[in-house]
């Protein structure tokens, strides 16, 4: 049996921190002895690992980067880590640094996208720890390209493609009508996600005379959200924002149609799920994202920043039913197959060496 970290910010309600959790979770207990390390604080998801995973905190109240690294250094030798596994920016310098003076055997970063900027001092770590990196993973073909030859000195032959895999699965079709319109969305409330871009298109929906109902489930930059709820407010549109929940059922099955407007995304996970629940899915045609979408077949989508197109992709949407159920027919073909969770286990088995 081989000792197994996982390494990530925290566990607050995001796509790379639930498939953190999903991961830490399912790993083979014949195979591995399961520790998580976290950054700053833990995060509402904490409540829901499994009660046999050692996990570690790391906070930077009053502490400098080394008493930082000193510590994460312990807990590698104490525990006798014989690979790490670790996901985005902080955690992902951190380990790269630890690892060199640990007795683990192997190291795999895992970059969950939609960022076009590294920090300097990011990318030198990089540089050095290609010697003994052991690999990179990206959840996109779009990201492996872009930082392949963004960083190409950086992590020569060291890219691995893995996407993210779907969590949540849900077969039952939602009833198609017209009555109680909702668009929903689901992300951190960060200028990237491009929320005002469908305030915008929502404000031209509500000109041509339509009275839907707009949600959004995410938390974040509270100046962001209040700016959002003031721009709905003067112009009448009916719109909330609720923070995350646990429940992701709950979420999906209230939406008639999810728009994803992000400027920038490495993947997309919030596409498959609603895709999984029967819900048509409009979103902007960047980073990973067209790696799940296909325009028109199981999907639709619209340039960046271009409000006016979504906003008529949504009007298409509502009017042509037969269209939205063809999406949502489209949307579940080899949706659990490619995107299989026991297959992506199965991947990174064979990468961790077992």
């Amino acid at each position: 049996m081989k000792n197994l970290l996982f390494s990530i910010n925290n566990l607050n309600i995001g796509g790379a921190e639930r498939i953190v959790l999903e991961l830490v979770n399912s790993i083979d207990r014949n195979k591995y002895k399961v520790f998580l390390l976290l950054f700053d604080y833990k995060g509402p998801l904490v409540n829901l690992l499994n009660s046999d995973v050692m996990t570690f905190n790391i906070s930077f109240n009053n502490k400098s980067f080394f008493i930082a690294l000193i510590e994460i250094i312990k807990i590698l030798r104490a525990n006798k880590i014989d690979i790490i596994h670790s996901h985005l920016g902080l955690s992902n310098a951190f380990l790269l640094i630890a690892y060199l003076f640990s007795s683990a055997k192997r190291i795999f970063i895992h970059e969950h996208g939609g960022i076009k900027t590294k920090r300097l001092t990011y990318r030198f770590t990089l540089f050095f720890a290609q010697i003994y990196l052991s690999g990179i993973f990206y959840v996109s073909t779009h990201d492996l390209s872009y930082f392949t030859k963004k960083d190409k000195i950086f992590i020569k032959g060291k890219a691995i493609l893995l996407k993210n895999p779907l969590l949540t699965i849900n077969k039952k079709k939602k009833n198609c009508t017209n009555e109680g319109y909702i668009i929903g969305m689901v992300g951190r409330l960060i200028p990237e996600k491009g929320h005002i871009i469908a305030l915008n298109a929502f404000k031209l929906i509500k000109e041509a005379g339509y009275d839907f109902s707009y949600v959004l489930y995410g938390d974040g930059d509270e100046k962001l959200k209040q700016n959002l709820l003031n721009f709905a407010k003067n112009n009448l549109i009916d719109f909330r924002i609720h923070s995350p929940i646990l429940n992701q059922s709950e979420i999906y099955q209230s939406f008639d149609i999810l728009v994803h407007p992000s400027v920038s995304e490495g993947f997309g996970l919030v596409i498959l799920e609603a895709l999984s629940f029967s819900i048509p899915v409009i979103a902007t045609a960047t980073g990973g994202i067209v790696d799940i979408i296909e325009d028109g077949y199981n999907g639709l989508l619209f340039p960046p920043g271009e409000y006016k197109i979504l906003a008529s992709q949504i009007l298409r949407i509502y009017k042509d039913i037969a269209l939205r159920n063809q999406l949502i027919d489209n949307g579940k073909v080899n949706l659990e197959n490619e995107y299989s969770f026991e297959k992506y286990l199965n991947k990174l088995y064979k990468y961790y060496g077992t």
